[in-house]
């Protein structure tokens, strides 16, 4: 008599043996089954909706299926449906009508009869495109051409705000832009970040068309961009000549107070500095020679003014342009005796500074307040001095070195030229040490060879490796702040509960070791075992172990040498076990 295992073992042979039949049979008749998938699908079809069909006809270009199901009016053309994006190429796509995915996919003559029955031009998809945007998209040009000469608008904007004219402009499609423009294609329309078509721009050919029609040079996006600086982001230096020949304002700064030519620079760009840094030179000459005039005539005020405004294009040049005229500003002002004169706006800047430096909780704030002060009177020779000394308490090191420099060579002969001459030095040596501390950033390895990744953010260093945490404050290569390890799945499914201990610690002159201190606690699990029923009971070969508790062992002090870069270290990693605690209580 068959056992049951012989039973199921009989019917995986058969079934083994019935897929082998098949697929012999698939390989020696291969037209009858090209035939039975015809009738598969055929079958599938029929039994899709009115709209399906109409949709799949329309993006397959069956001309005479589409002309039947729209004479027999059995389908809404206007409703979208499911599209197969891996048949059809149109990205993005899911939900559309006919007359969308005909567009998407560049069936023209589909299209056309659409149209004929009455499809709606203008119905946004879910991310609010329409049939032309996905046309234009998709660079099918003839079936925009249909589109726009049946009345489809030219200006809607999908959710993003783009219109099928930017879209034609990312793309640098050229014939699709002419034919965009003649049917009346805005090209002042902003989407939602702020960006017309001329500022998404990459082709000087087609910015000149755009300029032509109206496009303003030097319009702002929501960052306070123009034109000139995305073509300077992207190093287009085509873009960058077209738009300064046309007049952009080299000058203009973006929200964060970047002009075209610091983007540029920020970038690496060397072939778009060259034209956007002679731009800036020679409106920086006109307006220093405006400031000249003004002051020949002894016209203070007036030339105060205009020497402003050319100090605020001298910090796009570089070099020593800005310093050398902020001492003409200053030796300027001693000559008509009033260099020592504050206009109330600057003096309001400096009562808040003093203010805000006695409270001592916000220095970032004194700086800018301090620097609004020179700003507003860049002949105020102290003005550098105090504004030196703060900017170094910031770690601006670049600045407050060329700050108190101004002061030095502006009055060499005051008591206070040599307290900043000292101060320099030591900024000078402070840069160096941050420097070596800013270097530490990558990879840190243990005696043992764990490794170990540390990043640094001004005086603030972070440590993480080995399932622990670090957050340091770095002193003058002292180190002090927390190490945290995250509480984990531990034996028998114990939950072993986070820590959070002191650290303190050292970082060698050469920034190349460090040594941590700290304490660590170490735990134990304990569990009971449970039978197949569920029940606690004594351990067995079928019974489960269970988490009973997590109880500490004791805290140690730990001693963690660190070595820079290195795969294996020299130093020892020396947890020193000295237990400090040792309790029998229960970590829950």
């Amino acid at each position: 008599m068959a056992t049951p295992g012989d039973r199921r073992g009989a019917l995986r042979f058969r079934i083994h043996t019935s897929k082998e039949k098949t697929m012999k049979a698939m390989r020696q008749h291969p037209g009858v089954i090209k035939i039975m998938l015809l009738l598969i699908s055929s079958t599938l079809i029929a039994c899709a909706s009115p709209q399906d069909q109409v949709a799949e006809a329309a993006l397959t270009g069956d001309a005479a299926a589409l002309e039947s199901l729209l004479v027999e009016g059995k389908s809404q053309i206007n409703t979208p449906v499911r599209i197969d994006t891996k048949k059809f190429r149109c990205y993005g796509q899911r939900m559309l009508t006919p007359l969308q995915a005909a567009a998407c996919v560049g069936r023209e003559q589909s299209v056309t009869r659409l149209i004929r029955a009455k499809a709606s031009l203008d119905l946004p998809t879910p991310n609010g495109q329409t049939a032309l945007s996905l046309a234009v998209s998709n660079d099918h040009a003839r079936v925009a051409q249909v589109l726009l000469e049946a009345g489809a608008r030219p200006d809607h904007q999908d959710a993003y705000g783009n219109t099928a004219l930017m879209a034609a402009v990312k793309k640098d499609n050229r014939e699709m832009v002419d034919l965009l423009l003649k049917h009346g294609a805005s090209v002042d329309l902003k989407n939602r970040s702020g960006n017309t078509a001329l500022m998404v721009c990459a082709d000087a050919a087609i910015a000149a068309k755009l300029v032509g029609l109206g496009a303003r040079l030097d319009e702002a996006n929501q960052s306070g961009e123009t034109a000139l600086h995305a073509a300077a982001q992207d190093g287009n230096v085509e873009m960058i000549q077209f738009l300064l020949e046309r007049g952009a304002h080299p000058g203009l700064k973006d929200t964060k107070g970047m002009t075209a030519l610091m983007k540029a620079r920020a970038k690496g760009r060397d072939d778009a500095v060259v034209p956007l840094e002679r731009a800036s030179r020679k409106l920086f000459e006109q307006a220093l020679a405006a400031a000249d005039s003004a002051a020949r005539q002894k016209k203070f005020d007036k030339a105060m003014l205009l020497y402003a405004a050319a100090l605020e294009k001298a910090g796009d040049l570089g070099g020593d342009t800005e310093k050398k005229l902020r001492l003409k500003i200053i030796h300027y002002a001693k000559s008509a005796g009033r260099h020592k004169a504050l206009p109330e706006k600057a003096r309001e800047h400096m009562v808040r500074s003093s203010y805000m430096l006695k409270q001592g909780s916000d220095i970032p704030g004194v700086e800018r307040e301090m620097r609004e002060v020179v700003r507003i009177a860049p002949w105020w020779v102290e003005g550098y001095y105090n504004l030196g000394f703060v900017q170094a308490s910031l770690n601006m090191f670049d600045e407050a070195i060329s700050n108190l420099k101004i002061f030095i060579d502006a009055s060499p002969r005051d008591a206070k030229a040599q307290t900043a001459q000292n101060k320099i030095y030591e900024i000078k040596l402070t840069k160096e040490e941050h420097d070596r501390v800013a270097g530490m950033q990558g990879q840190w390895v243990d005696a043992s060879g764990n490794r170990y990744q540390l990043t640094v953010s001004g005086s603030q260093i972070a440590v993480m490796g080995s399932g622990k945490f670090f957050k340091l404050k770095n002193t003058n290569r002292m180190l002090d702040g927390s190490v945290e390890g995250q509480s984990y799945r531990g034996s028998y499914g114990c939950q072993v509960p986070g820590q959070v201990h002191p650290v303190q610690g050292t970082i060698d002159a050469n920034a190349q070791h460090m040594t941590l201190e700290y304490m660590w606690t170490r735990y134990e699990t304990r569990y009971h075992c449970v039978n197949m029923m569920g029940v606690r009971s004594t351990c067995c070969l079928l019974c489960d172990k269970v988490c009973d508790s997590v109880n500490i062992v004791g805290t140690s002090s730990v001693t963690l040498h660190l070595t820079r870069g290195a795969a294996t270290s020299t130093s020892t990693n020396t947890p020193t076990s000295r237990p400090m605690m040792r309790r029998g209580r229960t970590v829950p």
